[in-house]
């Protein structure tokens, strides 16, 4: 899993990093949400850890900004002036999640396996709808076999009849 940091304060960046790198994730740091928007256009990341106030850009705009460009990205906002509004705003948005410092690396570990499961099975999802798709069927009915193949052949015929149809087989 590829994993942004953006936080303005250096020893929040080495922190993350190296507690995630530790847990086996690519971890790239930005000192800005400027840097990581312009990031976009090389790399993906699956998961962004990002201040709400930065210099610059604010952390609502870029999580804004970021999901409207990569709605795929998980994004985990962190501040260290948290409130309610400001975490149902967030989640609004399109927060994964709303982390108050001081951090704490336990809660920052669960967060981001969290964040792989979720995306684990999103991906199963995804496979297992391109799986079903090319499947021929009828309505809620799917089959692939000659047998079924002929059955749906004179439920289409028939379907447009007013009567009852009983099939046998």
């Amino acid at each position: 899993m590829h994993i942004a940091v953006v936080d303005d304060e250096v020893i929040v960046q080495k922190r993350l990093q190296g507690a995630l790198e530790k847990d086996g994730y690519r971890v790239d740091t930005y000192a800005s949400g400027e840097g990581l928007l312009g990031a976009l256009a090389e790399t993906a990341y699956d998961l962004v850890f990002l201040d709400v106030i930065l210099p610059g850009m604010g952390g609502m705009e870029v999580l804004r900004q970021l999901k409207a460009r990569v709605p795929d990205t998980e994004v985990i906002l962190i501040t260290g002036q948290a409130s309610l509004d400001a975490a149902v705003a967030a989640i609004k948005d399109g927060a994964f999640h709303y982390l108050s410092k001081p951090l704490k690396l336990e809660e920052i570990r669960n967060l981001t396996h969290l964040v792989q499961d979720r995306k684990r099975l999103l991906e199963e999802n995804r496979q297992l709808k391109a799986r079903l798709e090319p499947l021929e069927g009828f309505g809620e009915m799917i089959g692939v076999s000659p047998k079924m193949q002929e059955v749906f052949t004179v439920i289409r015929k028939v379907a447009p009849l007013n009567c009852s149809v009983i099939i046998q087989g």
